[in-house]
């Protein structure tokens, strides 16, 4: 009988597919949703919560998203379809919640890029609750993953001064850790990193000087508005001789904008060529058209949208050091 139901919900799903999504707004844009079952995405990838109105990810929902970095599924979801995420080759991470009772046949067949697994969410997750779900077959790639259970890990990151304000859950969580530990990006204040805080043009380019191994000026300071006595001071000098940024003012507390971020990383990776990208919110004369055709390409970002780069958008602390994470991890 138990075969039975799942062979039935299977077929339900998959047939689900033939039926155009009833509606699609602004914010779920990228989801065709129809009765609770996702039938597909049509977003660009990069890192994607999949939402809560959400019962079932159907069969193929996913299937050959190059760009899905990772995916974070809601405590609403109880199926995963058949196919579901077939050949995402570039899928790092996947939080799944405790309420999934079943993975359809080859849901993750060659997701050979698949690292990281976090089941349940904050009621629990264990590893005998991952056993009892019934895992259709082809899904090696669950097999090589490592498991994070919530009942086995702690709620938060153990980085450098263990971050209170970042959970596990968070599709940030493994880039703040990396960049914790490798001394790039510190907190703001005991046991807070601020991800979701805006990120300033001082802070970003702290960051990108601590990853070149913290140099000292050769320069005379050219800012009138900066002073040795600036905690960011030898970053904003290293910045200039790099040419990153240029005048005689640095207002480091201004915001960081997506735009800005890709081509500090670009100019550093030395503003190799890359095809075009296709986003209409960037055109060829824009002075940043290369460095987000390079971030597009070497996987860094895959946008806002399906058709969007959004390169005015302010960035967070943990946007950027996500950017980071990708580019050099």
């Amino acid at each position: 009988m138990k075969k039975l139901v799942s062979l039935m919900l299977v077929l339900v799903v998959c047939l689900s597919l033939a039926v155009t999504a009833l509606a699609r707004d602004g914010s779920l844009n990228d989801f065709e949703i129809e009765m609770g079952v996702l039938t597909r995405y049509t977003g660009r990838g990069g890192d994607v919560t999949i939402p809560g109105s959400v019962n079932i990810v159907g069969c193929y929902a996913f299937q050959n998203c190059d760009g899905l970095k990772s995916v974070s599924l809601q405590s609403s979801i109880t199926y995963i379809g058949d196919y579901a995420f077939q050949n995402c080759k570039n899928l790092q991470s996947i939080s799944i919640p405790d309420s999934v009772t079943r993975i359809g046949d080859h849901a993750f067949e060659g997701c050979t890029s698949l690292r990281d697994v976090i089941y349940g969410d904050y009621s629990g997750g264990s590893e005998e609750q991952w056993n009892a779900i019934e895992i259709g077959s082809g899904n090696a790639a669950l097999n090589n993953a490592t498991f994070h259970y919530t009942t086995a890990v702690p709620a938060i990151i153990p980085t450098i001064g263990a971050f209170n304000d970042v959970k596990v859950t968070d599709y940030f969580s493994k880039a703040v850790e990396w960049a914790a530990k490798q001394y790039i990006a510190a907190g703001t204040a005991d046991r807070q990193f601020s991800p979701y805080q805006t990120c300033t043009t001082a802070e970003i380019l702290m960051f990108l000087w601590r990853t070149d191994g913290e140099p000292a000026p050769t320069i005379v300071n050219p800012f009138s508005d900066l002073s040795g006595g600036d905690d960011f001071f030898v970053a904003a000098l290293w910045a200039y001789e790099k040419g990153l940024v240029s005048g005689d003012s640095f207002d480091g507390s201004s915001p960081c904008t997506r735009a800005q971020a890709v081509t500090y990383l670009w100019k550093l990776a030395g503003s190799p060529a890359a095809p075009a990208a296709d986003f209409a919110d960037v055109s060829a004369s824009d002075p940043y058209a290369g460095a987000v055709a390079w971030a597009e390409q070497a996987g860094i970002t895959a946008g806002t949208s399906d058709t969007t780069f959004s390169p005015n958008d302010t960035c967070t602390r943990g946007q950027i050091v996500m950017f980071l994470y990708r580019y050099m991890a």
